[in-house]
């Protein structure tokens, strides 16, 4: 990993400090080490054990995040939410059809 890698539980790569922030992710308060959170990340905590796949599809959306945008949605490949103690992120699991 380099430094600005991560692991999907969001635990920081070399280089970096850790602290755990409290963020909730559907409803359920979850310690979390990192600055940031992506798709990938968010959707592994959330549904660590649902196979992954082409008919597979989640919705993630987040709300009170540090910087910029406090709110939106993250999709797969794209940017990431800046993490603050206390965010929300609500991961909604749908299949294809």
């Amino acid at each position: 990993m380099n430094d600005t890698e991560h692991d999907p539980k969001g635990h920081p790569g070399p280089g970096h400090e850790p602290h755990s922030v409290e963020i909730f992710v559907n409803t359920r308060p979850v310690e979390y080490d990192n600055d940031t959170i992506d798709y990938t990340q968010a959707v592994d905590i959330a549904f660590p054990n649902i196979p992954k796949g082409p008919d597979v599809t989640f919705s993630v959306t987040f709300t009170g995040a540090k910087g910029d945008n406090p709110s939106g949605s993250l999709v797969e490949g794209g940017a990431s939410a800046r993490v603050k103690k206390g965010m929300s992120v609500d991961v909604v699991h749908s299949n294809r059809s």
